[in-house]
Formats: structure tokens, sequence, C-alpha cells
């Protein structure tokens, strides 16, 4: 009695498959985790010094404002003019880069868009350039020519998203 043939792949061409699909997976991978990491670090960086100029305008009671620079690839955080207060950004002195310890420069390739000068009224309410607090959200897009993040400044109180 004869056993009737089988048809299997081989061994040579499992392998082959399997190996095919491990390629696949790493370029597939490493192109789906390629996570803009310093775009989300300056993004969260940026929302940090927004909200210590609202802080900053709570406590003077004097609007304080954060203007964007050279395109939008810097920032400074400006104090009111007859403020006592010296504008310094938490964590901003890298002594590794040439910047001052009111400014900010994003890591080269990332600009934001959106407004030139976010304000704070002394209540800690984003305000326009005659003072009146704003009606919609202001919203920044920070983008490094591939990937792009936004931070939505909230109106009436300030809240940063």
């Amino acid at each position: 009695m004869t056993r009737p043939l089988r048809q299997a792949f081989t061994l040579t061409e499992i392998i082959a498959v399997l190996v095919l699909l491990g390629v696949l997976g790493a370029v597939i991978g490493l192109h789906f985790a390629r996570s803009p990491s310093q775009l989300i670090t300056e993004r969260d960086r940026l929302e940090l010094h927004i909200r210590h100029a609202q802080i900053q305008a709570l406590a003077d009671t004097e609007p304080w404002k954060i203007e964007f620079m050279s395109g939008g690839t810097s920032w400074q955080l400006i104090p009111p003019p007859d403020s006592s207060n010296t504008a310094r950004l938490p964590g901003a002195f890298d002594p590794s880069r040439s910047e001052s310890n009111d400014t900010r420069v994003f890591v080269s390739g990332i600009t934001v868009s959106g407004t030139s000068t976010i304000r704070f009224d002394a209540l800690g309410r984003p305000v326009d350039n005659s003072a009146t607090p704003l009606n919609s959200p202001l919203v920044l897009t920070l983008s490094d020519g591939t990937n792009a993040r936004t931070l939505t400044i909230l109106p009436e109180t300030g809240l940063v998203q």
C-alpha cells in the first residue's frame, strides 16, 4: 500500500518567506515608528513657556507676552515695560546654544506658525493687541517640514492644550 504524496513547502522556501516577512516588517515598523521626538520636545517646551508667561502675568498684574521672531524659529518672553521682574524662561539657558535667558531658539528645522505674539492679561487670559480677551482658541502649529504638532490656547482660561 502506498501513501499518497503530500505537497508541502520545503524548509528553504519557509525560511525565505520568513526572512522576507522580517525585512518587510522592519521597513514598515521603522516607517511608522519614526516619531518626531524633537518636534514633540519643542512643543512641550513651548507649552511650558506659554504657561510661565501666563503665571508671570497673574503674579505681576501686568500683561506679559511671548513673541515669535526670525520667521517663527525662536521666541522671547517679554515682561511689561515698567516691570521690575526680569524675563527668564524656565530651563532656557543651555551653555551649548547661543541664546539668552529670555529667548529660546527652536531646534534646527522647526518653525511655528499661527500668530506672532501671545499676550496674557492680569487675569491670565489670552488677549489681542488692544488687550481685549480672545473669543476663539489660538492655535499654533509647530512643523519640522515633515511632521506637525498643534498647540491650542483656550480663550477666557488660557488653558494650553
